[in-house]
């Protein structure tokens, strides 16, 4: 291969990588600083009004969605607080102390429990990485496979044949992933019960007969909505209908 293409293959691989990056920079506004000592101060409520009113202007930002968890959860709102740490988990799906957190709160809302296999599986896969991060790692390994196939092409070198076949075989697997995560951030909707408990109907009326209950904090997917109402389906396949003002969509 010669240099020209080489320097012209690591520059796309720049072009592709650089607008993911960029994306990722946010500014400190100097509210948010007084909203932190606001919070270190136990002022919980001024804060959380400022928190708040700052994610209309950063939405995708971690760090005011997990103070606005911390928020609700010194005031009592646990499954407000729940909502909050589950959108930042999509954020930051590895971060240690929102982990712990969301463990602590669980267990406050007698929701703690074991996972099994598949979600054991699924929690270091599909749920380890953001589908940023995903994304960035699926734009690398399509470019390291691309610079090993021209080596293999040009040198006919066994060891850039197989390090070709291990890119490509990583490329597939986290193409997947992101395909996966993407298709289920577009097409599926989850949300938190942000009341402490709630009544699921069989239909979208409140005279209606009662399907079952949830407990605050509790995660449903939400399946469709019709005037005031989500139909929503719980961890067990039950569905029903519960007041949108019950349920906060992460």
């Amino acid at each position: 291969m010669s240099m020209k293409k080489f320097i012209l293959l690591i520059a796309l691989f720049y072009i592709s990588i650089v607008p993911l990056y960029t994306s990722f920079a946010v500014s400190t506004p100097d509210d948010f600083l007084r909203a932190n000592q606001l919070y270190k101060s136990e002022s919980y409520q001024d804060a959380l009004r400022i928190y708040e009113r700052l994610l209309t202007k950063y939405p995708d930002n971690f760090s005011l969605t997990y103070n606005i968890g911390n928020c609700y959860y010194k005031i009592g709102e646990y499954g407000k607080a729940k909502l909050y740490y589950e959108k930042s988990l999509r954020m930051k799906p590895r971060d240690r102390d929102l982990k712990y957190n969301i463990e602590i709160l669980n267990e406050k809302l007698g929701l703690l429990r074991k996972r099994n296999l598949w979600e054991t599986i699924k929690n270091y896969t599909f749920n380890f990485f953001n589908l940023r991060e995903v994304s960035i790692i699926t734009i690398i390994l399509f470019w390291i496979f691309t610079i090993f196939f021209f080596l293999e092409w040009r040198t006919k070198v066994k060891f850039s044949y197989t390090a070709r076949n291990i890119s490509l075989l990583l490329f597939i697997i986290f193409l997947a992933i992101y395909l996966t995560n993407y298709y289920q951030q577009l097409h599926t909707k989850w949300g938190i019960v942000i009341a402490p408990a709630i009544e699921v109907k069989l239909a979208p009326r409140e005279e209606e007969e009662l399907a079952y209950g949830l407990k605050g904090g509790e995660k449903v997917k939400i399946l469709r909505e019709e005037s005031d109402w989500f139909e929503i389906e719980n961890k067990e396949g039950y569905r029903g209908w519960a007041l949108k003002k019950e349920i906060g969509q992460i």
